[in-house]
């Protein structure tokens, strides 16, 4: 129907139409529009013809079209060279489409009659389609409709739906009340756990703990957290220190209090630098071996599992933070993503990310890092001063264990 209204409305309109597969372009989108025309009023319908391959205005067919293209993420260009005053691109299933086909879309809206409608169901957390209803929602329209409350659905196959998988699954959220899934099943802290912290109050206890993310030049921020026991009290980040201006800095916000700094790469010079003056820093290898080496990659591993668990355990109040910076760290921390690799866990690196689009999670390694000592920095409790069979007491959690299926 947007289609049709575009083309019979604007003059020499040019609709780029995509979907991940060939199946949901031509056999679902495609032949909908041949239904649709075929029932237009005659004085529109007639101007224009349908073909398997194009739908164009009969006396501009080169100039006044709608075409289908599938694009895929190792050959966006599909969507390339589309120009012009009145521009439609539709993208179906979008949830599904690459960043990289998008980004290629993106640069042809330069002119005011220029629009994008993105349809689909919002199986993902990540990718464009999602942070058009979060992060980025303010440049879009963002309409929302559920099963539930359709006509056009027979309530019977909700109904069938809850009874098979449960009205709290993610299947019945994404497939009948067209809601983002809670969580994806590699993800490491799910949007509910988090949007749980960003309401718990707790009352700050034990020694402040800072935990210090280095980054130089670049798109990159140096990023630091102020936490005491489970209460996040803040963040401040830099763009563009060189390492002795990073390491005065941290030394000004720390002061005397804790400081844990990932000390590989740049790390290490603002490491040497605080330790040179006195500080009370500690270097932490996020590269190197796991305490426990059997079930965890590396260190870094490690860390985001027992933050992952602080979280999920109700160990962690966000309430201190202001929006924006809840809404940064709420994208950085539900977007990064787990897997197994030779039968230990590994969490997604920050090339990783950036090869999906994303930022580099500063505030989220940050974060991690000033649990880095334990919960109670300088305390009994820790990640390096418990055994093994103590790594999911109390303290550090009783929340979902992957291991327990492949031990």
């Amino acid at each position: 129907m947007c289609i049709l209204w575009f083309m019979a409305t604007r003059y020499k309109a040019k609709i780029p139409c995509t979907a991940p597969t060939a199946h949901q372009l031509f056999d679902i989108l495609w032949s909908e529009l041949s239904k649709w025309h075929g029932q237009m009023d005659p004085a529109f319908g007639n101007q224009f013809e349908y073909t398997s391959e194009k739908f164009y205005h009969k006396q501009h067919k080169e100039q006044w079209f709608c075409v289908p293209r599938t694009s895929r993420k190792d050959s966006p260009e599909a969507l390339q060279g589309f120009h012009g005053e009145n521009l439609l691109f539709i993208l179906e299933e979008a949830a599904g489409i690459p960043d990289e086909v998008y980004t290629v879309a993106e640069g042809s809206l330069t002119s005011k009659d220029n629009y994008v409608i993105l349809v689909g169901n919002p199986t993902r957390l990540s990718g464009f389609f999602y942070r058009a209803f979060h992060q980025e929602k303010k440049h879009w329209c963002n309409l929302h409709f559920s099963s539930e409350d359709s006509e056009l659905v027979d309530p019977a196959y909700c109904e069938r739906m809850a009874e098979k998988y449960g009205k709290n699954s993610n299947i019945y959220r994404v497939r009948v009340k067209g809601d983002f899934p809670s969580s994806e099943e590699d993800q490491l802290i799910s949007i509910d756990v988090f949007e749980a912290a960003a309401m718990r109050d707790l009352r700050p206890t034990g020694p402040t703990v800072w935990g210090g993310d280095v980054a130089r030049y670049g798109q990159d921020k140096s990023a630091l957290c102020k936490r005491q026991g489970g209460v996040i009290l803040g963040f401040e980040q830099k763009q563009g220190l060189d390492t002795m201006s990073t390491a005065t800095w941290f030394e000004l916000e720390a002061k005397k209090d804790l400081l844990c700094i990932d000390e590989i790469g740049i790390g290490a010079g603002v490491v040497d630098a605080l330790l040179k003056n006195g500080a009370n820093v500690t270097g932490i290898n996020v590269g190197s071996g796991a305490e426990d080496a059997v079930r965890y990659f590396n260190k870094r591993a490690e860390l985001y599992w027992q933050l992952r668990e602080c979280f999920e355990n109700g160990d962690i109040s966000l309430s201190q933070l202001d929006q924006d910076t809840l809404d940064e760290l709420k994208s950085q921390l539900t977007q990064i993503k787990y897997k197994f690799s030779t039968g230990r866990l590994q969490i997604e690196s920050k090339e990783d990310m950036k090869r999906r689009g994303l930022p580099s999670p500063d505030l989220a390694d940050a974060l991690m890092l000033s649990f880095a000592m334990g919960f109670d920095a300088g305390e009994s409790v820790g990640i390096y001063s418990v055994p093994s069979e103590m790594a999911y007491g109390p303290r550090l959690g009783h929340g979902t264990n992957p291991f327990e299926e492949i031990m």
